[in-house]
């Protein structure tokens, strides 16, 4: 199978790397407006061209959308989340879900499940709020297997779970050093009770374990079963497959995306309106891309291979929901996260003038990179020191060595 899916994206390696090391937004117009002024229109080996990088991209997005982070403040005796330009109550809106869950556990009883869960996560958030400084909290959300044995995988499907890969989810809650709530969730397939048990005891045993050695608990437990290396549940090959996968079967998305960037390309405007129309469309293509991801909304149209277009209705709907996610991710603002905790806000007064990278990162989640970085970390996992000044540093490769100024260090491998 990825065979099959390598050949229809041909990736030109050098090219992409070229164009996406600043991560220029403007990189496949600049391509599409070379064709339009020298020959009066797109050349089709361009169209593709732009295609091919665009989606190898957003299939980093589709990867990266594993592992979430949730920065909770607190306000008083609750905690709060940034939505829509103001901070809300995180308890507020478990609560709201609960009660969501309720309605539709009424109508149909086999959604009790998602009532269950519900309170699960509202009893989490209950614990949270009295951490400590420096303490954390690990928990997990392992699949429902009995509620698919019992109804099937095509309900589970209807409820946004993913029968085909098991999913599950560990999560993990500390309190940073400047008194906020940091929520991390990571997706793991093959929900497996051993491996959750054995994240289970290692959490209860290195109070200060990170979500990266969590997972790779979980996986140890796994290859030990198997014999197989894995990484979040996936073997590498499944990795790549399903990222391809879930992007190639957005073809209204993709054509729309690429049929809009044509149009931009050709238009008479100055440089600056041409980077704006061009981040207002690619922004809230992303912000489209991960909303289906996540389950939020659905693909409506289907074009068919043979079609050379998309009918004027399609096109329509298409413009509405992608300028409407814009318009949602610009509304809401965004926290992010960056290295030790450091937390910025990405709202509708700086979306326009931030990095194209801090934007992506925002929409899709951050992803660790190779730099070095220094911060407070809320406890030595070696000594047990609080509130240590610690220095993660590249060595060579993917090797890396982390040290605090309570005088442990030690070297690791980055996955």
């Amino acid at each position: 199978m990825i065979a099959s899916v390598a050949e229809q994206l041909p990736l030109i390696e050098s090219d992409i790397s070229h164009e996406r090391k600043s991560f220029d937004v403007l990189a496949s117009v600049n391509m599409m407006q070379f064709d339009v002024e020298h020959f009066g229109a797109v050349l089709p080996e361009t169209r593709q061209r732009v295609r091919d990088e665009e989606l190898s991209l957003l299939v980093e997005g589709v990867d990266r959308a594993a592992k979430t982070t949730f920065v909770l403040r607190t306000e008083g005796n609750d905690v709060v989340y940034f939505d829509k330009g103001k901070w809300r109550s995180y308890t507020g809106m478990l609560m709201t879900g609960k009660e969501v869950a309720q309605e539709e556990a009424k109508q149909d009883y086999r959604r009790k499940f998602l009532l269950d869960e519900a309170m699960m996560h509202l009893s989490k958030v209950y614990e949270m709020r009295k951490l400590r400084p420096g303490e954390q909290m690990v928990w997990a959300s392992p699949y429902s297997q009995d509620v698919e044995d019992a109804y099937g995988a095509a309900f589970l499907r209807s409820c946004g779970r993913f029968p085909e890969r098991k999913m599950g989810f560990i999560y993990r809650a500390f309190r940073n050093p400047a008194g906020d709530i940091v929520l991390e969730s990571q997706t793991v397939d093959r929900s497996n009770a051993a491996s959750f048990r054995a994240v289970h005891r290692y959490a209860t045993t290195q109070p200060g374990a990170e979500m990266e050695q969590l997972v790779s608990v979980y996986d140890t437990e796994l290859t030990a079963q198997t014999g197989n290396n894995y990484f979040a549940g996936r073997l590498e090959a499944e990795r790549n497959e399903n990222a391809w996968e879930t992007l190639l079967a957005q073809t209204d998305l993709i054509e729309y995306m690429l049929s809009k960037l044509e149009v931009i390309s050709a238009r008479n405007v100055s440089r600056s309106e041409l980077e704006e129309q061009t981040k207002r469309h690619m922004y809230g293509v992303w912000a489209t891309f991960k909303k289906r991801i996540d389950g939020e909304s659905v693909q409506y149209y289907n074009p068919n291979p043979a079609q050379q277009y998309i009918p004027a209705v399609h096109i329509a709907m298409l413009e509405y929901e992608v300028a409407r996610n814009f318009n949602e991710f610009v509304a809401q603002g965004r926290v992010m996260v960056g290295c030790g905790g450091s937390i910025s806000i990405l709202d509708k007064d700086n979306v326009m003038s931030a990095d194209s990278a801090d934007v992506f990162s925002s929409i899709f989640g951050s992803k660790e990179s190779d730099a070095d970085c220094d911060y407070i970390s809320k406890a030595c996992p070696m000594c047990g020191t609080k509130n240590v000044s610690t220095m993660d540093k590249k060595i060579a490769g993917n090797r890396r060595r982390i040290s605090g100024n309570c005088g442990c260090s030690m070297n690791y491998t980055k996955k």
